[in-house]
């Protein structure tokens, strides 16, 4: 499941993954994203909690950073801060996902406060 919410006053957008997602999913959560986009000032934040996502497939992490770049284009997007799950490997998996696609300004966090935290340090 896929979900988000927009703080405005902080510029923050939370995109919020658990469980598992389909590539319909991910396609309903890009449209409302999208429109959220809209009501954020220029270098909002995206912070990406993944904390609760089950290790997705090599398919569905395609389609997951195939969103991603849609969504990098949607607005001037300042920085992303990823929280993944504690699972081996995962990090640089996503990491190197980062590079095919061209997302810059990616940045990756333990938990929801570490995130909070590192977005008023980058």
């Amino acid at each position: 499941m896929i979900s988000s919410r927009i703080d405005t006053k902080n510029n923050i957008l939370y995109l919020t993954v658990t469980g598992t997602f389909t590539k319909e999913n991910v396609t309903e959560a890009l449209i409302e994203f999208i429109s959220k986009c809209s009501k954020m000032r220029d270098g909002y934040f995206i912070i990406n909690d993944m904390s609760l996502m089950q290790t997705p497939s090599m398919k569905n992490i395609e389609i997951l950073f195939s969103a991603s770049k849609k969504i990098s284009t949607a607005k001037d997007i300042g920085k992303v801060i990823r929280i993944l799950p504690e699972k081996e490997g995962l990090k640089e998996i996503f990491k190197k996902y980062d590079t095919k696609y061209e997302l810059n300004d990616i940045y990756y966090a333990k938990n929801k406060k570490e995130a909070f935290d590192l977005r008023l340090k980058v």
